[in-house]
């Protein structure tokens, strides 16, 4: 059985205990606005519980008022009045509601998207650097500014979800930019360079063997859509590297036939 509660309209307060005769059943509830607080305690232990949405005129999300509710997938209508502070305070063993993504400057630079999900991309994002001096958040970009590690907290009120990001600033970064006229990268061409990243051009077509080879600081190199083939031993002795790509593209598909772990670049 599950049931789902829509709080009448002309409700101005709602006190803990309200939901629990449904506790185990409850699987979606709407609040008006004219609820002003969310009180402590007011959805623990709900395990049926899946997305709850706050009308506009919601203002205070009290400390551990939603929290033991594995199941919850979406807490909408927050605004960037008290999302980032209802997220710091509650949410407690709530799994499935925060996307937990971790990244660092290189993939910044490279313009790495990190999941398949459309919450990083979503136009409505709310969001928060613990030490903007180190990595600022505005407008759905995270910008590094100096050597460091630091938080960047998100909300989306359009899928209510939240993503914490863990940001590592890196100093001292020694990167290949190859001239935007190359076509071909001959075999073992930048073999032993040391690079920690490669950026190669836009109508490169041809990557040799070898070309990255035995460079055990290379971490992450992008491969653009005009790349049309290359071996496994692009990379042979290069570590951990990692091949940005785009999506759908013919780098796409050597990486995974060659077992290249890969990640997507930004659109």
């Amino acid at each position: 059985m599950t049931d789902e509660k829509t709080v009448p309209a002309c409700v101005q307060a709602i006190d803990n205990g309200a939901f629990d005769s449904v506790k185990a059943s409850l699987t979606k509830v709407t609040i008006p606005g004219a609820v002003k607080v969310i009180p402590t305690g007011l959805f623990d232990g709900f395990t049926s519980l899946r997305e709850i949405t706050f009308g506009e005129g919601v203002e205070n999300v009290q400390p551990g008022a939603i929290r033991n509710c594995p199941n919850l997938e979406s807490v909408k209508g927050l605004t960037s009045a008290n999302a980032i502070s209802t997220y710091r305070t509650n949410f407690a063993n709530c799994p499935k509601l925060v996307l937990k993504l971790v990244i660092d400057s290189l993939r910044l630079a490279l313009g790495v998207t990190y999941a398949d999900k459309a919450l990083i991309e979503d136009a409505s994002l709310i969001g928060e650097s613990d030490n903007p001096n180190i990595a600022s958040y505005a407008d759905g970009v995270v910008t590094a500014k100096k050597a460091g590690n630091t938080v960047v907290t998100v909300y989306s009120s359009t899928f209510g979800q939240f993503a914490e990001v863990e940001v590592e600033v890196l100093s001292n970064l020694k990167g290949l930019a190859l001239p935007t006229a190359l076509k071909k990268l001959e075999a073992e061409a930048f073999a032993g360079s040391n690079a920690q990243y490669a950026l190669l051009p836009n109508g490169l077509t041809d990557i040799g063997d070898r070309a990255f080879a035995d460079n055990a600081n290379l971490k992450l190199i992008n491969i653009p859509a005009s790349v049309t083939t290359f071996n496994s031993n692009v990379f042979s002795g290069s570590g951990s590297v990692v091949a940005v790509v785009v999506k759908g593209s013919d780098a796409e598909t050597c990486c995974k036939n060659n077992n290249i772990p890969y990640q997507y670049a930004a659109n």
